[in-house]
């Protein structure tokens, strides 16, 4: 849970490049201290839940595959971070959360923090 909550704040950073930053190249250039790197070198691979809800996450049945705001941004931090994501795809939020409390889940992008996702997810800093 403790990794989990560390790639939540890498996330954090990926909002503020979202917001005008400017991008950053490599994940040499991520601020990640080597506790972090030893698990992402652990973790090669990330499941993430998304729920579809275009403009964020939508799935293209001509070219299977999935695109959006969300799925461009995990993209790019996979990328950076240079691990691979898993995507899995839920019919709406209390399906993705179900899969939360049974671990099929590591990440989910483009949440709204509210006390009862507050109660349920580790929310990186905006």
């Amino acid at each position: 849970m403790l990794g989990v909550l560390r790639l939540l704040m890498l996330l954090g950073l990926l909002g503020l490049l979202a917001c005008g930053w400017p991008v950053l190249a490599a994940a040499d250039a991520l601020p990640v201290d080597a506790e972090q790197r030893a698990w992402l070198a652990e973790h090669r691979q990330l499941r993430v839940g998304v729920v579809l809800q275009a403009p964020y996450a939508q799935y293209d049945r001509r070219l299977q595959q999935l695109s959006g705001l969300n799925v461009e941004l995990m993209q790019w931090l996979a990328s950076a971070l240079q691990v691979e994501l898993l995507w899995q795809q839920y019919a709406d939020q209390s399906a993705l959360e179900a899969a939360l409390r049974g671990g099929k889940v590591d990440v989910a992008p483009g949440l709204s923090q509210t006390p009862a996702g507050l109660r349920l997810w580790l929310f990186s800093d905006p």
